[in-house]
């Protein structure tokens, strides 16, 4: 596989945890969710809730994984969360254009109604996918951000969330995705996203 980033600027919110990826792994080749259905659930403690933790999604030509490790954390544990991205067209290789990273990883935190938004340095990347072989990446931690017009209680959760590197008690769902642009081959120019769904718990 291979990549290539174009630089470019920074937005400007007040970001969290600097504009930037989660950190992406080689290509290798494709093995699915360690043999998980498209829609796996963990098996939860007497008590606990049942939670989805993978999600799959399938295009003409393209495959999107998304999983937790585990669906039970404790405040500020860092979360074990992976994305992948497999092309499992006809041809020899295809390029894809897309920011630093094809991976987005924005949350909602169920019990407050909080959005927790994903952001990535203003700068494009491309990357050449090989049939069989798995883009992938692993979460590194929240990106997200809060305007000066945010509600206050809401600024206080994210700034709870960047000064501790990692999530409060609550019920978090990750609407992660990939999005690309295809720049070669029968779908040349065409734009692409794929969704995913996984969730959390994180206790106290």
């Amino acid at each position: 596989m291979k990549r290539t980033i174009f630089t470019g600027t920074c937005a400007g919110l007040f970001f969290l945890t600097g504009c930037g990826t989660g950190e992406q792994d080689e290509e290798t080749p494709a093995q699915g969710l360690d043999g998980a259905d498209s829609q796996n659930h963990s098996e939860p403690e007497p008590g606990e809730k049942e939670l989805q933790i993978s999600d799959e999604v399938t295009d003409k030509d393209f495959v999107f994984k998304i999983r937790l490790d585990d669906a039970y954390y404790e405040e500020y544990e860092d979360i074990s969360l992976h994305a992948e991205l497999t092309y499992t067209g006809d041809q020899d290789e295809i390029e894809i254009t897309h920011n630093p990273s094809p991976f987005w990883f924005p949350m909602e935190e169920l019990d407050r109604g909080y959005d927790i938004g994903y952001h990535q340095v203003d700068m494009g990347g491309g990357t050449t996918l090989e049939p069989g072989k798995t883009m992938t990446e692993t979460f590194e931690g929240p990106a997200g951000g809060f305007g000066e017009t945010d509600p206050e209680e809401y600024r206080k959760f994210m700034e709870d969330i960047h000064e501790n590197d990692g999530f409060p008690a609550g019920h978090y769902v990750v609407n992660g995705y990939v999005e690309f642009t295809v720049m070669s081959g029968e779908r040349e120019g065409e734009r692409i996203t794929l969704e995913g769904e996984v969730e959390f718990i994180v206790s106290e």
